[in-house]
């Protein structure tokens, strides 16, 4: 049975050129912190990797820190501006929303005295007002947000979350978990993170590269404390010999998703969200937010059980999602439920993820799959 992969949130279809870079790159076997030629050469071909990944998120090569993913990022990032920050206060704001690698490090940060206030984020984004709130009655040493929300694709305005900062005469930090939003938003907001943000998580295998490879924009002149801890590599803020072939991958991967790559897939997007409408009809609600990254989005095929809608869907060779990778043990999608959508949408929700080397031909026979799903409607409804 051919696969019909649909799930690109969690995980892209990788670039054939990364791959390929992976795989020369993995004969590299000399320690990038040695002093010697191989050494030295090892570190050339990871500063180009960083030059070339720092050009696409517009900030200097000095300020991307490489890691192991979006998780360690944001880790490195909540964790590090909070104890950097703490003579500003000891809260941190973020919202339900969040990813759990942001969620959970900041209750985490509790057991240290911390207080994590969570704003509401209907539709996937922060409420305004009450952010403006928070920042003016609390001591607040960080917010984080995400940039493009994991279920819905709902876009963040980082530029105004910034504004409401600034006006509100807080010290605070900002971070923003950028893994979904990272090369799919339009040129003009390409630049938003390393603009208004302190710091910044990506991560390779949302955008083609390969699993294990992540980086972190740390704003240049604020130095936070490590989370892995050891070397002084990537400039003392995370040790460890660095992984070559995945940041070169990774960077290959950044040079391969431009703007053909950004209409091709809103041209799917749109492609499979007609065909949902016009051949399942008020079956499916979809959720569409009024500002939205194209690459994925929220919808739920009624009275049919997500769980029963992908066993289903995996019967047949299709695979799409019900929740962000990372929550989908969870019985409950928290997520959703913060963002105002009620519990029978919860309880069908499912996310389609799509790559630029999706096709339409294959968004036909995901349509067809889901239109067969709706025979698993809940008895009675």
């Amino acid at each position: 049975m051919n696969t019909i992969y649909f799930d690109n949130s969690a995980s892209a279809i990788p670039c054939a050129q990364a791959l390929g870079v992976f795989a020369e790159t993995a004969k590299i076997y000399a320690n990038p912190s040695s002093l010697h030629s191989a050494g030295l050469h090892a570190r050339r071909i990871i500063e180009n990797a960083r030059a070339k990944a720092a050009a696409a998120f517009r900030c200097q090569s000095g300020e991307l820190v490489f890691t192991s993913g979006g998780t360690e990022s944001n880790n490195t990032a909540v964790r590090g501006l909070a104890h950097k920050n703490r003579r500003a206060g000891n809260v941190i704001v973020t919202t339900r929303a969040e990813h759990p690698s942001v969620v959970a490090t900041a209750l985490s940060l509790e057991r240290e005295g911390y207080e994590t206030v969570f704003v509401a984020s209907p539709g996937g984004v922060p409420d305004p007002d009450e952010l403006e709130s928070v920042l003016k009655s609390k001591k607040v040493c960080l917010v984080t947000l995400m940039q493009a929300n994991n279920q819905n694709g709902a876009v963040t305005d980082l530029k105004k979350v910034r504004e409401i900062m600034e006006s509100s005469g807080t010290g605070a930090l900002l971070h923003s978990d950028c893994v979904q939003s990272f090369l799919k938003l339009p040129e003009e907001s390409a630049s938003d993170a390393a603009r208004f943000c302190d710091a910044a998580s990506v991560s390779a295998h949302k955008i083609g590269g390969v699993k294990g490879t992540g980086a972190l924009f740390v704003r240049k002149g604020i130095a936070i404390p490590a989370l892995m801890t050891g070397g002084e590599q990537e400039n003392g803020v995370r040790a460890g010999t660095e992984n070559i072939a995945g940041i070169c991958a990774m960077a290959e991967a950044v040079a391969h998703y431009g703007a053909a790559e950004r209409a091709k897939v809103a041209g799917l997007r749109e492609y499979i969200i007609n065909s949902l409408r016009e051949q399942l009809g008020e079956n499916v609600v979809i959720t569409e937010p009024p500002r939205h990254i194209d690459s994925l989005f929220n919808f739920a095929l009624v009275n049919v059980k997500s769980e029963v809608a992908l066993n289903y869907l995996n019967s047949v060779g299709v695979c799409v999602s019900s929740s962000s990778a990372c929550s989908s043990k969870a019985k409950t999608n928290a997520a959703l439920a913060s963002m105002g959508y009620g519990a029978e949408y919860e309880r069908s929700a499912l996310r389609i993820g799509i790559s630029p080397y999706n096709t339409k031909e294959e968004c036909d026979l995901l349509v067809a799959a889901l239109k067969g799903a709706l025979a698993f409607r809940i008895k009675g409804k």
